[in-house]
């Protein structure tokens, strides 16, 4: 008898070491994971591996956050953040510390770009409707610069005021924001390598690196101009291929100088590469709208900035980088 319940007790041993041993492999496995939503007006794409076995809801969380940002920052969603400073009609508006965040990156490359890049710039892009297809008339322009300049904000406490007609713009830097706000969280959660893909925001954490492909901006969307390495790092591209429309064989695009009130034309297509999406975010705007050697001076002074910058010469398309940048081209 003594002999069966030992035997029994071996039995159930082993089926608990079993048990042990499939829930430690569940836990330890390395799961992976591909998901897109529809986010900020554009795909909004992760992909993930990690030792963690709800991966997916991970992601699904993921995915959640930015959308909480959606409705804090984004110019279209009614509602905002964003759109409840804008229809403030010239009184104080209470604002949280994310944008408090996002507004002194901008100061920076308000006064790096001296006014070029500027984050009130709504009223502008609202005239440059490029599914209109119009060219804006010049009284048109010069009332919506009335409505323009960063340096009328004022921000004390928790709170913002802006002129009565200006409008804040986040569109060339809230996806970066928000990537950086996505890597965060799943670090936080576990995963050991990430890519995130805004709508051409892209951001990489962990792993051995990822090879990137720059558009060619005079060709199909297919043909790759250069290749670039990037390492827990992240790039953005701003190109004048990317939102237009033509008039008379002259390309009117989306990205505007806030001085001049018209699309920059200094360049063709900027890449910027950052330790965070949000620097690359502005950076790849801000540089577009500077001449070459002051995009290739402002991404310089910054500690973790670098930018590729194609433009023509003479008729034909030229490449400049600055300094450090030739280390990212394969």
């Amino acid at each position: 008898m003594e002999k069966k319940k030992f035997g029994y007790l071996i039995q159930i041993i082993f089926v608990v070491i079993l048990i042990g041993i499939g829930l430690w492999s569940q836990r330890n496995r390395v799961n992976e994971s591909r998901q897109t939503a529809f986010i900020m007006d554009t795909f909004f794409e992760i992909e993930a591996s990690g030792r963690i076995p709800d991966l997916d809801a991970v992601i699904d969380s993921a995915f959640a956050l930015a959308r909480d940002y959606e409705h804090l920052l984004s110019y279209y969603v009614e509602g905002s953040l964003i759109s409840a400073v804008n229809n403030s009609r010239g009184e104080k508006t209470h604002i949280d510390s994310t944008l408090k965040e996002i507004l002194v990156k901008g100061t920076y490359f308000y006064q790096a770009t001296a006014g070029k890049y500027d984050l009130s710039i709504g009223s502008l892009s609202d005239l440059w409707d490029i599914s209109k297809a119009r060219i804006p008339e010049e009284k048109e322009i010069i009332e919506a610069l009335a409505n323009t300049g960063f340096d009328r904000i004022i921000v004390e406490g928790d709170s913002i005021l802006i002129p009565a007609g200006m409008k804040l713009n986040l569109g060339s830097i809230a996806k970066g924001y928000i990537v950086d706000q996505v890597i965060d969280f799943l670090i936080s959660e576990g995963v050991s390598e990430i890519l995130v893909n805004a709508g051409g925001d892209i951001r990489i954490w962990g792993g051995d690196g990822m090879l990137i492909g720059i558009q060619h901006p005079q060709k199909d969307r297919s043909e790759v101009i250069d290749k670039i390495r990037i390492k827990d790092q992240a790039v953005v591209t701003s190109g004048d291929y990317e939102r237009y429309f033509e008039v008379d064989g002259v390309r009117y695009h989306h990205i505007l100088n806030a001085l001049t009130g018209y699309p920059a034309r200094q360049c063709v297509s900027v890449t910027a590469i950052a330790d965070d999406a949000e620097t690359a975010d502005a950076l790849s705007t801000a540089a577009f709208v500077l001449s070459v050697p002051d995009a290739i001076k402002l991404a310089d002074a910054l500690p973790n900035g670098w930018v590729i910058i194609y433009h023509m010469e003479d008729d034909k398309l030229v490449r400049s980088v600055s300094s450090g940048a030739e280390e990212f081209l394969e």
